[in-house]
Formats: structure tokens, sequence, C-alpha cells
């Protein structure tokens, strides 16, 4: 799951646990992290760029993927 525009932590105050729940009740893996410098993460999301915000997906896709085998 990933945060749209605006400080958003991994449940997107609130948004996400509704999919994340039916995702998991199913069997499905669900992935969902802070955005920068929001909830536990440091840094700073308003510095970020699209790039940057994009590479944060795929840094947290790859270590999903690494812990899954």
């Amino acid at each position: 799951m990933i945060g749209g525009s605006g400080p958003t932590d991994r449940s997107n105050e609130g948004y996400f646990v509704a999919y994340r729940d039916q995702f998991t009740s199913h069997g499905i893996a669900a992935l969902w992290y802070d955005k920068r410098g929001v909830g536990g993460s440091s840094g700073n999301w308003a510095a970020g760029t699209l790039d940057d915000l994009a590479r944060d997906a795929m840094a947290a896709i790859s270590a999903f993927a690494a812990c899954a085998g």
C-alpha cells in the first residue's frame, strides 16, 4: 500500500486498514510502510520529489521480497 499525497503514515489515516484486513483474511500479503518523515520513519516527505517517493516504494518492495524469500 503506497500512501498518497500529504504526510500519511502506514495506515493512511485508517483508510488502508480495511484493505489490509481483507487482503490478509484471504491469504494475500500486504505491505504498507510509513512515508519518509511520518510515523516511525526518518526524513521529510515534503522535501522528497516524486522520483524520491517512487524509489522509497521500490525499496519497500525490495525489502519485502527479500524477507519473503
